[in-house]
């Protein structure tokens, strides 16, 4: 069983090259908000976009075609179709639910995102709730 901290550090996933780490962000990766400010950097963690772009007038993903004729869902396969495979994969449980309000402007692209990240994900770690202050 894998034992991963409630708030994934840059450290952590540095010192842990064995497995494969995906955090939040928005289409542009320039966000600098929750996930992508603590885990953006090391080789071995990589972005899923939950919004087209963060900033104090974010743009949201939609359950509808945005973004020149593009569905969310397409961008979130084309960023899941670049990740290694080889390692195990950890998920935050809460991506998607901050800044980018998923469940509020998008809910059936948040639960496809959902899905496909449960496929790809190991099912052998635990969050460690302890320390998460």
């Amino acid at each position: 069983m894998i034992i991963v901290p409630y708030r994934i550090t840059e450290k952590f996933i540095r010192d842990h090259p064995e497995l494969t780490f995906i955090y939040s962000s928005d289409t542009r990766n320039k966000g600098g908000l929750g996930m992508q400010w603590f885990m953006a950097g090391p080789p071995n963690s990589f972005p899923v976009p939950v919004l087209f772009k963060f900033c104090a007038n974010p743009e949201y993903f939609r359950d509808e075609f945005h973004d020149f004729n593009k569905k969310a869902t397409d961008i979130i396969d084309e960023y899941l179709s670049i990740i290694p495979k080889n390692k195990p994969i950890i998920v935050p449980p809460k991506i998607g639910l901050g800044c980018a309000r998923m469940l509020e402007y998008c809910p059936i692209t948040y639960e496809y995102l959902r899905m496909e990240l449960n496929k790809i994900m190991s099912h052998d770690f635990k969050i460690d709730y302890t320390n998460i202050y």
